[in-house]
């Protein structure tokens, strides 16, 4: 819920960039704490995701399934959030490879703070979707182990 909380706090910087095509000084702030509030969305829910598997893992309880949670699993397998976690980093050093190679070469950084900004978010997240992917392997060798060496 507080991700849409956030999402919509953010959307009236948007708006007014895609109509003015610049972004006020005042507004940066607003775009910035959006975006900290989404990275942090996304790894509470990923904290979430693993709290869960390991519970799962620890306890051998019968799933609790719920109607989402094999949809969702699915949709967060660890091929897909591994992929995801790539495409969006590479994602966001593209947007920047210009301001990379600026910086290497130059030691300055001569262009909108949306583009920095907007990369490093996207790193951020294809990171920790890479994480996540890692951790869900980790933990289904884990699963694996467990269940051969109790049979």
């Amino acid at each position: 819920m507080s991700l849409l909380s956030f999402l919509g706090y953010g959307i009236y910087p948007l708006v007014y960039y895609m109509r003015f095509k610049l972004v006020p000084d005042y507004m940066i702030y607003r775009l910035i704490t959006v975006m900290v509030f989404i990275v942090t969305s996304f790894t509470l829910f990923t904290v979430g995701i693993i709290s869960d598997e390991i519970t799962d893992l620890l306890h051998k309880s019968k799933k609790r399934e719920r109607k989402f949670k094999p949809t969702l699993y699915s949709i967060l397998s660890q091929k897909n959030l591994i992929v995801f976690g790539i495409v969006i980093s590479f994602a966001g050093i593209i947007i920047n490879y210009k301001t990379i190679w600026q910086y290497l070469s130059t030691g300055l950084i001569d262009v909108p703070w949306v583009y920095v900004v907007t990369g490093a978010f996207l790193v951020l997240i294809g990171l920790q979707a890479v994480t996540l992917g890692i951790l869900r392997r980790i933990l289904s060798i884990l699963r694996f182990v467990k269940g051969t060496n109790n049979n």
